[in-house]
């Protein structure tokens, strides 16, 4: 994304800034307190990759990688936003979930007013493809065949 003012640069900043804390904090819960493995970690912790595509897209101002990471910033941090608890420890996720949130208008805002339409439309229809493989195939296929601390984690959180 171009951004041609300072405000825009620096709040593109400050949500890189916050994503990268959580994505730091994500790692360290996930693997270091519940001891899982890099990829119990992205998988459990969804949140992380998600906030990386739209880390990359915004530092490197490239539109369509930022476009990309709407859909997933949506459907995994606004949708946590209603599935997962309000208190104690989740606290901490749903804040990064409205970050999320933020991002993905932000991200949304910016392209619009750059009237960058087609690497937002192309952007949009790989991130929602991304979410459908996600969901439908990636997701089924770990947690069906997931490693024992995974389905510890999973039947501690029914």
């Amino acid at each position: 994304m171009e951004t041609k003012n300072v405000l825009g640069r620096r709040i593109e900043l400050l949500l890189v800034a916050l994503m990268g804390v959580n994505i730091f904090w994500g790692a360290l819960v996930f693997m270091g307190f519940l001891g899982l493995d890099v990829l119990g970690w992205l998988i459990m912790n969804i949140c992380s990759p998600s906030e990386m595509v739209a880390i990359i897209g915004i530092l490197t101002k490239k539109r369509l990688i930022s476009s990309i990471s709407i859909p997933l910033l949506l459907r995994f941090g606004g949708l946590g936003l209603f599935i997962f608890s309000w208190s104690g420890f989740m606290l901490q996720g749903q804040l990064n979930h409205i970050i999320m949130v933020l991002t993905s208008i932000y991200i949304l805002w910016a392209l619009c007013k750059a009237r960058a339409w087609k690497d937002l439309s192309i952007g949009v229809v790989i991130g929602v493809a991304v979410v459908v493989l996600v969901d439908f195939l990636i997701f089924p296929s770990y947690f069906a065949n997931a490693p024992p601390k995974v389905k510890e984690l999973l039947e501690y959180y029914k």
